[in-house]
C-alpha cells in the first residue's frame, strides 16, 4: 500500500512540474535542462529559471530521480520572444570571407 501511495505521489508531481511550455507567434516552446538544452534551447526566446522546480529538487533530493527529471528536463522555461530576432540558417555557399 505504502509503495502504490509513493507511486501515486511521484506521477502527480511529474503532471504538476512548475515550469510551463509557452506559445510565441503560433509555435510552442518547450522547457528544457541540462540533459536536452541543445535540442530545445531557441536562440529566440528569452528563458528564466524554474524556481519551483529547483525548490522541488531539493525537497525530493532523496528520491534521486525528481531532481534528475527537474535539473535534466525541465530547469528552464520560456518567457518571452525576443524583439527582431531572426534565426539564421546560413549555407555553405552564402558565408561572405
Amino acid at each position: 500500500m505504502k509503495k502504490l501511495i509513493a507511486l501515486l505521489i511521484i506521477i502527480s508531481i511529474l503532471c504538476i512540474g512548475c515550469a510551463d511550455n509557452k506559445i510565441f507567434d503560433g509555435k510552442e516552446y518547450e522547457t528544457y535542462g541540462l540533459f536536452n538544452e541543445s535540442g530545445l534551447k531557441d536562440p529566440c526566446v528569452n528563458y528564466e529559471l524554474a524556481w519551483g522546480n529547483i525548490v522541488w529538487t531539493v525537497l525530493l533530493f532523496k528520491t534521486a530521480v525528481m531532481p534528475i527529471y527537474f535539473i535534466g528536463f525541465s530547469m528552464w522555461e520560456p518567457v518571452d520572444a525576443k524583439y527582431n530576432c531572426k534565426e539564421t540558417e546560413e549555407t555553405e555557399g552564402s558565408k561572405d570571407y
